[in-house]
């Protein structure tokens, strides 16, 4: 797995912004797509059902899973949140990977522990996020 280029970039963007990481924390990031977000804040995106059932299964009291729910799309797990931005960006992300078209409004349910919410972003290019894919 260390000589895959992709994941040896992912595991160092993640110690670079947690030094602290876990061995949990290096699991996560083998399982769909990896965006770093404004805030330092890395979110997982599931690329397919397998993906989305290891995501959520592997979610932590600290992280934060999403997932459209007028859509079929991805869940997507936050991996220890600052705030209220990076739900928004996730669920931007959830919504533009999901299979709503662009511009349409999608219902973005979230969760931490017993916490909840829903977010409603619109779908936009995947075009947008390329710049914090890792």
């Amino acid at each position: 797995m260390l000589t895959s280029e992709g994941f040896s970039n992912r595991l160092r963007e993640l110690l670079c912004t947690r030094p602290d990481a876990s061995a949990e924390d290096v699991e996560i990031i083998k399982w769909g797509r990896a965006f770093m977000l404004p805030g330092k804040t890395l979110c997982m995106v599931g690329r397919q059902l397998s993906d989305n059932s290891r995501l959520e299964s592997l979610a932590r009291v600290q992280d934060i899973l999403l997932w459209p729910t007028n859509y079929p799309g991805p869940t997507c797990l936050l991996l220890a949140p600052d705030g209220p931005e990076d739900i928004e960006m996730a669920s931007a992300l959830a919504a533009s990977y999901s299979q709503a078209p662009k511009q349409a409004q999608v219902e973005v349910q979230w969760m931490q522990g017993r916490n909840a919410g829903t977010c409603r972003p619109e779908a936009k290019s995947k075009d947008l996020f390329k710049h914090m894919l890792i």
